[in-house]
C-alpha cells in the first residue's frame, strides 16, 4: 500500500509468467483489467520502484527481464531520449526526477529504428531500474504490476 497524496493511495500486486513471456504492454493491460478493479499501474516514487524492485529480485529474474508497468512516452516524443511518460491508469502522475534518475532511457531499439516508448522494471545496470522497451514486442516482459486506488 503506497499512500500518493492526501486522497490517493493505490495498492499494488505483482504477477509473474513463467512461458511465454507478455510480449506486449497490451497483454498486460488486459491481464490486469481481466482481475476486476486492476489496472496496470505506473511508478510514482522511489519507495514503489523500490518495492518492485524486491519482488523482480525474490523471482530471480536478472539483467533485462522484469515487470511490465504503466507509462507510455507521448506520442510527440515517440522514439527520443527523454522521460515524457504519459499513464492511463488514472492514478499515476510523472515523477520526472524519479525517472531520470532510475531509468535506462535509449529512444530507440537496438536497430536505432523501433521506439520504445513503454517501461519495464528491471536490472539493466548500475543503480537504474527501469527500462524503457518496444510496446507491441518484448522478451524482456516477464511479468507486470497491477494495482487500484483504495477507497
Amino acid at each position: 500500500m503506497f499512500k500518493r497524496s492526501e486522497d490517493l493511495t493505490v495498492c499494488m500486486q505483482t504477477f509473474n509468467v513463467t512461458s511465454p513471456s507478455m510480449k506486449t504492454v497490451e497483454d498486460t493491460r488486459k491481464s490486469c483489467n481481466d482481475l476486476g478493479g486492476y489496472k496496470l499501474i505506473g511508478v510514482a516514487s522511489y519507495e514503489e520502484l523500490l518495492w518492485i524492485k524486491q519482488k523482480h529480485d525474490a523471482a530471480k529474474y536478472v539483467g533485462y527481464a522484469g515487470y511490465w508497468v504503466d507509462g507510455k512516452r507521448e506520442e510527440v516524443s515517440s522514439g527520443m531520449i527523454n522521460t515524457n511518460f504519459e499513464f492511463s491508469d488514472g492514478l499515476t502522475v510523472l515523477n520526472k526526477t524519479l525517472y531520470d534518475e532510475y531509468a535506462v532511457i535509449s529512444g530507440l531499439g537496438q536497430n536505432r529504428r523501433t521506439p520504445e516508448d513503454c517501461l519495464t522494471v528491471c536490472q539493466p545496470g548500475g543503480d537504474r531500474l527501469m527500462n524503457d522497451v518496444m510496446c507491441d514486442t518484448s522478451g524482456s516482459g516477464y511479468g507486470f504490476v497491477c494495482g487500484y486506488q483504495l477507497v
